[in-house]
């Protein structure tokens, strides 16, 4: 009986592995942590082998629990943005460039420059920053050449997963997207954009639709996990756009708000718009596309609230802010600790709390700090929608 989907999660920090039965019900999750590298300022990095470790032993652990013969197919989600190079054989040549890494301002510049800022976001849907794989692709290019040159391919997540379970090279067109290397109009390979990475066509992965099925378990990894080998693999998407499928945006008139480290916002559009108050990405339905708005600095903000007023928690700092009167009491707070993304994509911006006086306490700088983060969504998602609306129109 093949009642049971496997949905893998590689996050930043760790690999969830969850079985579903068809009506959605979880029977049993595994989860698996690795180490997050910060190597130099700016630079964030993993190895790709620990992914594959935390994913063989999450998959085993399912399968042990729920038996391999209801395993009927298995489906990912990842962290968006990261790549790594393999050779020939799979192996990583490099380690894992994260989403997180700032290593690239310059090339955002320098192509910005070459090729126009307007140009790439119209290409690629996405607004010129560090977080698109296509510029530390380019940082690659100029300072490990012969690495880039001499690898087989560039993988995201979801394509070094392929490649190990199934021994295909092949990826979701939802995965492969936030990479920016994407024609997000066509979901192909932009040539133009490939080449300004340094890369050849040649060492990309094949490109399929999500849901379409990249290939079948290896008969070496069905022995590894417990698994049925030839268990189908089934295209995902990153796990932006898989969170908004989740909260059910797949139709005009949806969206979703996530409030975590950073705060990501989205709704479906059924036609490719772009515009510098969101990023457009390739929709986990196989059609239409997500506008997504982020802005960086959502709850971590908070916490460095709570460390910094020396607050023994952010229900404390709360309670004491229900009393104080909406504007904070005349005190303003730009979050843009971590930067600025949508609408303004500008890295070095940086936050300000504007109007302190004596009279002031932390209670107030944590309503100020909560009334920012909600007015900076209010002009995001107030973009989002005209441009959203103004599409479906067309």
């Amino acid at each position: 009986m093949d009642d049971v989907v496997i949905g893998i999660d590689a996050s930043t920090t760790a690999v969830k592995a969850i079985a579903f039965t068809g009506d959605g019900a979880e029977l049993f999750q595994a989860r698996e942590a690795y180490p997050l590298a910060n190597p130099k300022p700016g630079h964030f990095e993993q190895d790709a082998e620990h992914w594959w470790a935390a994913l063989i032993s999450a998959l085993k652990q399912v399968a042990d629990k729920v038996g391999a013969a209801r395993v009927a197919a298995i489906a990912i989600a990842h962290q968006r943005e990261t790549f790594t190079l393999i050779d020939q054989a799979g192996t990583p040549l490099i380690p894992a460039i994260l989403w997180l890494d700032e290593r690239a301002r310059p090339q955002v510049a320098r192509l910005s420059a070459e090729l126009g800022r307007e140009t790439i976001r119209d290409w690629s849907g996405k607004p010129p920053d560090p977080t698109p794989a296509l510029y530390a692709i380019a940082w690659l290019a100029e300072h490990q050449p012969q690495v880039l040159a001499n690898a087989a391919a560039l993988v995201d997540v979801h394509g070094f997963f392929v490649h190990r379970l199934t021994a295909r090279l092949v990826t979701s067109t939802a995965s492969a997207d936030p990479l920016g290397l994407l024609d997000v109009a066509t979901g192909e390979w932009h040539p133009e954009l490939v080449a300004a990475a340094g890369l050849q066509p040649r060492q990309l992965p094949a490109l399929i639709g999500p849901g379409e099925i990249c290939g079948g378990l290896a008969e070496s990894i069905a022995q590894l996990t417990g698994l049925k080998a030839g268990t189908p693999i089934v295209a995902g998407a990153g796990d932006g756009q898989a969170m908004g499928l989740g909260m059910g945006v797949y139709g005009a008139g949806r969206s979703y708000l996530s409030l975590g480290s950073g705060v990501v916002s989205g709704c479906y559009s059924g036609t490719v718009t772009t515009s510098d108050a969101f990023r457009t990405l390739v929709s986990p339905t196989g059609s239409g596309f997500m506008l997504e708005t982020v802005l960086r600095s959502g709850m971590q903000l908070v916490d460095w609230i709570v460390r910094t007023t020396g607050a023994s928690s952010a229900a404390e700092l709360e309670k004491g802010a229900v009393d104080v009167a909406a504007g904070g009491d005349g005190l303003l707070v730009m979050p843009y600790w971590a930067g600025v993304m949508s609408p303004y994509w500008d890295g070095a911006a940086r936050g300000a709390v504007v109007g302190l006086s004596l009279d002031h306490e932390p209670r107030h700088l944590f309503r100020a700090t909560l009334e920012g983060i909600a007015l900076e969504q209010a002009i995001a998602s107030e973009a989002m929608e005209a441009k959203a609306a103004a599409s479906r129109e067309r």
